[in-house]
Parts: structure tokens; C-alpha cells; sequence
């Protein structure tokens, strides 16, 4: 067993606590990074035991298959579980994703997603007013929605290959 390894993986989930966003989640993802290469779980390095608990991410109108896909392959890669509950709705008609797991793997979970889905809405938009001059007879919202799952799935894929 490699005891500094644990130790590294250790302080750096202890980093993943900051009150600063950024460095929460560089911690957390090293920590990731870490725990897959050493072939570690959460419980081998963790000095206190946690229980499994739920979080959610943002609220949203409706459960949109890229967003699904995409958080379902961010919480497996992180040891966690997601689904979408209709329960609790608020008066404005958003359902939620609900993620199960442990505190700290829900807040990777919850910081990762949030990041992708900011960054792929944004590429979308981008690559739309990039390429509008090529798609005079495509739909803008096809479009955009085809490269937004696009993106989810190679995201994905690509976190399915670093957890082998």
C-alpha cells in the first residue's frame, strides 16, 4: 500500500472543502485522478466514515437527454448515482437530478456537471455563430441541440476510458 499516495489523496480532500469554488473542484478532481490510479475507493483513504448521502444539481424544466447522459456519466465516474425526480417540484415547474453518494464524490459530481453544461451551452452558441453561413437549411435549434449531445457523449466516453 502506498501510504504517501493515501496521504496526498487525503489532503487533498480535505483541499475539496474550500470556500473557494476553483480550488474545491481542481482538489476534488485531483483527488479523482489519484484514487483511479491507485485503484483506491473513498473508504480506503478516508479517516472518518461517511454516510451515503443525496444532493441535487440545478433545477431544470425539463429532463433534457444530453444533460441526463451527461451528469448519469459524470456521477458514475465518480462514484455516485443520478436520476431525475419530478417530486418537489417548484411553482415555476422544474424537476430536479437528484445525485446519491458520498458528500465529498456529490460535490465533484455537482461542480463538474455544472462546469460542462455551462461550457457546452457556450460552445454550442459559439459554434452556431460560427458555422451560421454553412447551415442556411438547417434549424439552428437542431443545430445546437445535436452538438450539445455530441458533446455529452464523447464527455462521457472519454470518462468511461479513464476509469479502465
Amino acid at each position: 500500500m502506498n501510504y504517501s499516495a493515501i496521504e496526498k489523496i487525503r489532503n487533498l480532500l480535505r483541499l475539496a472543502k474550500s470556500a473557494n469554488e476553483h480550488e474545491a473542484t481542481l482538489a476534488a478532481e485531483k483527488a479523482q485522478d489519484l484514487l483511479l490510479k491507485y485503484n483506491l475507493s473513498y473508504d480506503d483513504v478516508s479517516e472518518e466514515k461517511e454516510n451515503i448521502t443525496q444532493g441535487h444539481a440545478a433545477p431544470s424544466r425539463s429532463m433534457v437527454g444530453w444533460k441526463s447522459h451527461l451528469i448519469s456519466g459524470v456521477a458514475e465516474a465518480n462514484f455516485c448515482h443520478s436520476y431525475w425526480s419530478h417530486h418537489g417540484w417548484s411553482s415555476d415547474g422544474k424537476g430536479k437530478f437528484i445525485i446519491t453518494g458520498k458528500e465529498v464524490n456529490i460535490v465533484v459530481v455537482q461542480e463538474l456537471f455544472e462546469y460542462l453544461e455551462t461550457t457546452i451551452d457556450r460552445l454550442a452558441k459559439q459554434s452556431l455563430e460560427d458555422n451560421r453561413h454553412q447551415l442556411m437549411y438547417t434549424h439552428g435549434k437542431s443545430y445546437t441541440d445535436s452538438f450539445k449531445k455530441s458533446c455529452a457523449m464523447r464527455i462521457v466516453q472519454r470518462l468511461k476510458d479513464r476509469m479502465r
